[in-house]
């Protein structure tokens, strides 16, 4: 990738940790664009596929039949990226096209989208996982989206398998891998705001 002066950060993260909080709160801080519905729209423009669809992939994509034949396929190391011709590779071939041009116009924080994979040889890139401990992610969700406790377990167990299978599918890495993230945070114990403040302070010393 061609060299300039934008900073990216990538934030992956468990659902109910505070992510896209973390996100927003983090580009308003740094003066940096924020995207995540934002790509999704950008990709069903550019494909034609309906943008429910696209925003529902990667959360279902644990009960889809590609999905689940890809991951099997991954336990063998063989191939993943094979489904250019499908709905759901198209789709993260718009979306990684669409990441790559931000990259390369402006600083920005991008939620998602395994844009941490698709931007890994771009050196101004700053990787962060966000995680949290079970009751704290059950307690946001059930506040944030009127769930009971019941309801919020089985959207924890299967949105993140979603992620996990998602990111397999189109990268051939493990999406838990805090291996390759420069930061990987707990917000139990820090909270959102102390999240914010860690990721801006990395950003600034990688801005000099």
């Amino acid at each position: 990738m061609k060299m300039n002066n934008n900073i990216i950060i990538a934030i992956s993260r468990q659902f109910g940790s505070g992510g896209r909080k973390a996100g927003l709160m983090l580009a308003q801080e740094l003066g940096f664009n924020y995207y995540d519905r934002a790509i999704i729209l950008r990709a069903a423009e550019k494909t034609g596929i309906s943008p429910e669809l696209m925003e529902n992939l990667e959360t279902n994509a644990a009960s889809s039949y590609y999905f689940n034949l890809s991951q099997a396929m991954s336990a063998f190391a063989m191939p993943i990226i094979t489904y250019d011709q499908t709905p759901n590779g198209e789709i993260f071939k718009a979306q990684a096209d669409i990441i790559r041009e931000i990259a390369s116009k402006e600083s920005a924080v991008i939620i998602g989208c395994c844009a941490d994979y698709i931007l890994r040889d771009y050196t101004r890139l700053i990787n962060v996982f966000l995680h949290a401990d079970k009751s704290d992610r059950l307690r946001r969700i059930v506040g944030e989206y009127g769930l009971s406790e019941k309801e919020a377990r089985e959207q924890i167990k299967q949105v993140d398998k979603g992620r996990e299978i998602y990111y397999r599918t189109f990268t051939g890495s493990d999406w838990l891998d805090i291996g390759k993230s420069d930061l990987c945070i707990n917000t139990s114990r820090t909270g959102i705001e102390g999240a914010v403040a860690a990721i801006k302070a990395l950003a600034l010393e990688k801005m000099k």
